[in-house]
């Protein structure tokens, strides 16, 4: 794992903590990720040398390691690079993590500069922060001298603020109303808290009660969050049951759950690591450290082929879980997305197929994440015709354009496009959107630039109308889907990748697209072109990817719907308009 460690380590998705007021930054500034001073034996000379080693977004850890050790140290490269790895490596985890925290504080710093001047630097400080690291990084950022270093430091270390004070516990919690288990668990917390004999017992009726709020705040319609109330009494209980007894597995990995809950990723990965030091077998810790390092890549608005440090280590954790036969789907699905983020694409296909043969799914391109419903029919494209809708959007296609084409032509139209919220899968190039329905409710705003088009796309009910899953405690619940223009930019890939559910077929009606047919869609083993005013229909949770190779835009009226085998179940929609 450690030899795995040294590969490319390309952080796109990094920023510097250390802001300048001055807009004329060297180019140096937007790479660098870490500036480290380390020590650097030399044959034949009594001292080390010491040297500042900038570490740039898209530097691998063994090429600075050995460019450092050549200009020094020729005879013995490979023992001096791998001593320098060994130290650098946790400080760039360190590193990596700490920008997953939000900022503690902002504060605005005056150094001097070679030519006597000052330059104010704006620093935002996170809890943890090296601030040695810190401060040689951001001198090193804005080419200041390093003669500063221990001023700008002692600078930091004064602004920062004494810690927030520790939890008061679980029974500082907000009040809540009580039901017979909790009146229950809470009793007995109170009298064990009475008496500090008792650690054990006191422990385990933190972590109880915690996991009764735990279970409780996740029980919300579907789409909306955990009951913030609950949660945060939760993770005051599992953390009171971690501090009665820190060398307890479960106890560091409860509390490693609340922390994720929170999106604490950076403070969360010890207690997995924790746990899973203290009991090797303890599968669920490992999985649980996985998923934290793929949130860890998402908290820089990326994916993870952006942040391969953390691929690495998402391999590494789930590959351990595997082997203590420890499995799901959303293990899967991400291990297999860090083994494709590291070009090990069949490997990634091997870990579906696995998938297949425990039953998590039917077939290892149909891999939907979290909703498959086995009683429905699947194929990955459909005909247009057998649609009634589909072909009244395809025969309205020229009042569609224009509609279209004059929203991008006026005023309004020159900020109408947004990032699509899922660019995570864009590897290359440029997609962006266009709302006019969420979830089968009309989009107001949208619509009074593109009336006739809205009115048309609402015939299509089986998009627009409430599933009645007698299944769903909540009652009837809208599609897991939008109606929008989808625009992608010439030079465009979305990496292959899966929909969330199989109880809805996507539409895709293009409104514009390369007449050299160099705009391609695949859905599992199945090649597509779109064509000016044709349509296609598709099931998404298959395996899809899609490229635009031309040197032209390519738009598409998207559109979910009901899967035909579910539209008996279909209720109106009421919640009017977003």
């Amino acid at each position: 794992m450690h030899a795995a460690l040294n590969s490319v380590l390309t952080f796109l998705a990094l920023v510097v903590a250390c802001l300048s007021t001055d807009p004329a930054w060297p180019s140096l500034s937007s790479q660098l990720l870490l500036a480290v001073p380390i020590s650097i034996s030399i044959p034949g000379q009594p001292k080390p040398a010491r040297r500042l080693l900038l570490i740039n977004r898209s530097d691998s850890l063994d090429g600075v390691a050995r460019r450092a050790c050549l200009q020094f140290a020729k005879s013995r490269v490979e023992a001096c690079a791998s001593g320098i790895i060994s130290e650098l490596r946790p400080r760039l985890e360190h590193a990596i993590l700490q920008r997953t925290k939000p900022p503690h504080r902002a504060v605005q710093l005056s150094v001097s500069q070679s030519d006597g001047t000052s330059k104010t630097l704006s620093v935002a400080l996170r809890e943890g922060d090296n601030l040695e690291s810190l401060a040689y990084t951001c001198l090193a950022a804005h080419e200041l001298p390093v003669s500063q270093h221990q001023d700008l430091a002692k600078a930091l270390r004064a602004e920062l603020e004494p810690p927030p004070p520790p939890p008061k516990g679980l029974l500082a919690a907000a009040p809540l109303t009580l039901e017979p288990k909790e009146a229950e668990l809470r009793s007995k917390l109170l009298q064990l808290s009475s008496s500090s004999t008792n650690q054990i017992g006191l422990a385990e009726a933190h972590n109880a009660l915690a996991e009764l709020y735990y279970g409780l705040s996740k029980q919300q319609p579907i789409g909306q969050d955990a009951e913030p109330t609950l949660l945060e009494a939760a993770h005051e209980g599992f953390q009171s049951a971690q501090q009665l007894l820190p060398q307890h597995p479960i106890y560091n990995n409860n509390l490693g759950v609340a922390l994720c809950e929170k999106k604490r990723f950076a403070d969360a990965l010890p207690m997995f690591e924790k746990a899973g030091r203290l009991l090797p077998t303890f599968a669920s810790s490992f999985s649980n450290a996985g998923e934290t390092w793929m949130n860890v890549a998402r908290e820089y608005g990326a994916s993870i082929t952006e942040v391969p440090y953390a691929a690495h280590k998402v391999v590494g954790c789930y590959q351990r879980a595997l082997e203590l036969n420890f499995s799901n789907a959303i293990l899967l699905i991400n291990l297999g997305e860090a083994l494709e983020s590291l070009h090990k694409y069949d490997q990634a296909t091997a870990v579906y197929q696995l998938g297949v043969h425990q039953g998590i799914w039917r077939r290892a391109t149909q891999r939907p994440y979290p909703s498959l419903d086995r009683t429905l029919f699947a194929a990955p494209l459909y005909p247009c015709d057998h649609f009634d809708f589909c072909k009244l959007l395809e025969q309205s296609v020229a009042v569609i354009q224009a509609e279209w084409r004059a929203l991008l032509a006026s005023s309004a139209g020159h900020n109408a496009l947004s990032a699509n919220p899922v660019e995570s899968i864009v590897s290359s190039g440029s997609w962006t959107e266009f709302n006019i329905n969420k979830k089968g409710r009309r989009n107001a705003t949208s619509c009074e630039h593109m009336p006739r088009t809205c009115d048309l796309v609402e015939q299509a009910t089986q998009a627009t109308s409430l599933l009645n899953d007698p299944n769903n405690p909540n009652g009837p619940r809208p599609i897991s889907g939008e109606i929008e223009f989808l625009v992608m930019s010439p030079g465009t890939h979305l990496k292959r990748h899966c929909g969330t559910s199989n109880q809805r077929l996507t539409l895709h009606l293009a409104i514009d697209a390369p007449a050299d047919g160099n705009s391609k869609l695949r859905v599992a083993d199945q090649y597509y072109s779109w064509k000016t005013g044709k349509a296609v229909i598709f099931d998404d949770s298959f395996e899809h990817e899609a490229w635009n190779n031309s040197t032209s835009t390519r738009t598409v009226l998207y559109m979910s719907f009901w899967h035909p085998q579910l539209w008996s179940q279909l209720v109106p929609n009421t919640l009017g308009p977003v």
